[in-house]
């Protein structure tokens, strides 16, 4: 009787101790940081156009992400394999041209890529 009351306590303080161990060392493989790049102000339009830069991880690779921001903010595109936007600009007010870079590789050229605005 009196070793089953050592094996309880015994497994009781290694339950405790496996907890807290496991709380303290809790921490995230890949801390993703998004990076706000800029807002733009859509002409006659009652929302904002934003573009952040999200870094790779695991399962994904570096790319650039365009949301519309307003009440809710929505994600319009992700262009993977981009980390940086050399240019961009809003045309007739209904298309946004971007001018991505990887920036990684140094012999890859900019690319232009248009998106329809809502």
């Amino acid at each position: 009787m009196k070793k089953l009351i050592i094996y309880i306590i015994v497994v009781i303080v290694f339950g405790i101790v496996c907890f807290f161990a496991y709380e303290f060392a809790g921490f995230t493989m890949f801390d993703v940081k998004i990076e706000k790049i800029t807002e733009i102000k859509v002409p006659n339009k009652f929302y904002r156009i934003g573009l952040y830069y999200l870094p790779g991880n695991a399962t994904s690779q570096d790319y650039i992400q365009v949301k519309r921001l307003g009440n809710r903010d929505t994600v319009l595109q992700n262009y993977e394999r981009y980390n940086f936007v050399s240019d961009y600009r809003i045309i007739d007010d209904i298309n946004l041209r971007l001018i991505l870079r990887d920036t990684t590789f140094s012999d890859r050229k900019a690319d232009t890529v248009f998106l329809k605005l809502p």
